[in-house]
């Protein structure tokens, strides 16, 4: 019975799925996206290290991906000290009526 492959189509056939793998097996787990918006998340800016290591990432989905998280994150430091300065302005009404 013939066979459709020869040895030598056999190997290239091999070494393809082989170097698919490696490629597959390159990202690491800090690489993916999830772990980008995630880190994100808990660590704020400190995660932009990450994204401007990213090998798969163009030089401008970095710059826009970096714009983003500072945005957000003077939106969120804004927000805090609003929060924060209501606070005590609550506090100071509380004690002063004492």
């Amino acid at each position: 019975m013939a066979s459709d492959y020869n040895e030598e189509q056999l190997k290239k056939a091999i070494r393809e799925v082989m170097q698919e793998e490696k490629a597959k097996a390159k990202e690491s787990w800090y690489h993916k996206p999830v772990s980008i918006w995630g880190g994100f998340l808990v660590l704020g800016p400190f995660v932009l290290p990450l994204v401007w290591s990213h090998p798969k990432y163009s030089v401008f989905k970095k710059i826009v991906i970096s714009i983003i998280m500072i945005v957000v994150t003077v939106i969120l430091i804004i927000a805090c000290a609003k929060i924060i300065d209501h606070f005590y302005s609550q506090a100071r009404e509380i004690l002063d009526l004492r």
